[in-house]
């Protein structure tokens, strides 16, 4: 069941506990809705899937209570000043105890995991089509985007590249590039061809020179497979930037605005 939040005149709801076929926990999914969502029926909008749905507009919710990528007032706000195409956001719940499983392309040797493409098929043949036939999407991959960080960043990654029919945006926050001995990086080389996706890849200095390193390395794999800095790859290193809900947030607005951006929606 749908649970519409007054606090944002019904542009921001929560189903609790949605069941996949896919996977063995129930999570809860959140949608935001732009202001103009219901005064424009005849509109249709792209839409952006992020992981970790629980951190990203409730901090009652936030798995560091009161933090959260405050995505609500970050897309009203890039929105309201002309810079983001006015889009939904939807949120997907981790499920605690399987984040690790279902955040990670591959098994490690010494972590386990690897049941992320459980996940995006989830995402692809469950999720998207119910929103498709709730809301007024539209349709393609040129408006359909995924974001996460940490191990959300590395599966929005990995699903982006098996999936670029579906996604053509993808945001990889302080993305966890180590994982399976660098598992994204072989497959980003092994690549025979550019992809049609447009990809935000960042990290922040206090999180360690391993990122760093791991994220200018795939940077410069992108580059090399044809991506085009400013047309669809953007890298950023943020200075002192942390590996948290409060560093992601600062940054959200850019991110919207560079997946995003007015007037690019088909």
């Amino acid at each position: 069941m749908w649970v519409t939040q007054a606090s944002a005149e019904g542009r921001y709801l929560r189903m609790q506990g949605w069941v996949s076929r896919f996977l063995p926990t129930s999570r809860d999914l959140f949608v935001y809705l732009p202001e103009e969502y219901a005064a424009s029926p005849e509109r249709r909008y792209p839409v952006l899937l992020m992981h970790d749905g629980q951190n990203l507009f409730d901090g009652n919710l936030s798995y560091v209570h009161g933090s959260t990528w405050n995505v609500g007032s970050t897309a009203d706000e890039t929105i309201g000043a002309g810079q983001v195409a006015p889009l939904l956001v939807v949120g997907i719940g981790n499920t605690g105890a399987e984040r690790m499983a279902e955040y990670t392309p591959t098994p490690d040797t010494r972590l386990g995991g690897g049941n992320g493409f459980l996940y995006a098929r989830m995402l692809v043949e469950e999720l998207l089509p119910m929103l498709a036939a709730q809301y007024r999407l539209l349709p393609g991959p040129a408006n359909t985007g995924l974001v996460g960080s940490s191990l959300g960043g590395l599966i929005s990654l990995a699903i982006a590249l098996r999936y670029p029919h579906v996604f053509g945006k993808v945001g990889a926050v302080s993305p966890s590039l180590w994982w399976d001995d660098r598992v994204l990086l072989r497959d980003v080389r092994s690549l025979e061809t550019h992809l049609p996706l447009r990809i935000w890849l960042d990290t922040g200095t206090a999180e360690g020179l391993r990122h760093v390193q791991n994220t200018r390395l795939l940077d410069r794999l992108l580059k090399d497979r044809g991506w085009q800095v400013g047309s669809d790859l953007l890298y950023r290193v943020f200075p002192a930037g942390e590996h948290n809900e409060a560093a992601w947030a600062a940054r959200f607005g850019e991110i919207l605005r560079f997946l995003f951006p007015a007037g690019a929606s088909k």
